[in-house]
């Protein structure tokens, strides 16, 4: 087994820095030119830009910190297998992106929060800590509430897209 070295002030510690370090990689050099890459990628290589060196900080940026989250949760774990970083995980981020959006950091965290909320409540369900409807319709009607205030909060963050003819 791994040692129980996780817990909820280092996990914060790491999400501080994650939020920290790609808001500073969103805003730098590298981060805009990543952008302006995604966003057109002709005028971005007709700008001298290769696709290939602007995309690689990104991609090592997000390695670093996928490694790090992974850290964390293996030593909370303490004992995992392969089958513990299956698809189920991965197919979770990609929910937390789709629910958030990957355009903001600010509506990456809410992204994430709901999902996690979510999953918190089906756990509680399936595992009988629901006895009643009351508790669920309130976290319902809650998360309803956290939902409308997220896409209202990310709605103005959209990606500019320009087209050359």
């Amino acid at each position: 087994g791994v040692p129980l070295d996780s817990t909820l002030p280092i996990a914060g510690l790491v999400v501080v820095v994650t939020v920290l370090a790609s808001t500073a990689f969103k805003f730098s050099r590298w981060g805009l030119q990543a952008r302006g890459g995604r966003d057109d990628a002709v005028a971005a290589e007709s700008s001298g830009l290769s696709p290939t060196r602007v995309r690689l900080p990104a991609l090592v940026l997000g390695g670093l910190l996928s490694g790090a989250a992974g850290a964390v949760w293996a030593h909370y774990l303490t004992t995992f297998s392969v089958d513990t970083f299956g698809i189920d995980p991965a197919v979770i981020v990609v929910i937390m992106a789709v629910v958030g959006g990957v355009n903001s950091v600010t509506c990456a965290i809410v992204g994430a929060a709901i999902v996690a909320i979510w999953q918190e409540l089906a756990r509680q369900v399936e595992s009988g800590l629901v006895p009643g409807g009351q508790y669920l319709e309130v976290q319902a009607t809650h998360l309803r509430f956290v939902c409308s205030e997220a896409d209202r909060c990310c709605r103005h963050v959209r990606p500019v897209v320009t087209h050359h003819h």
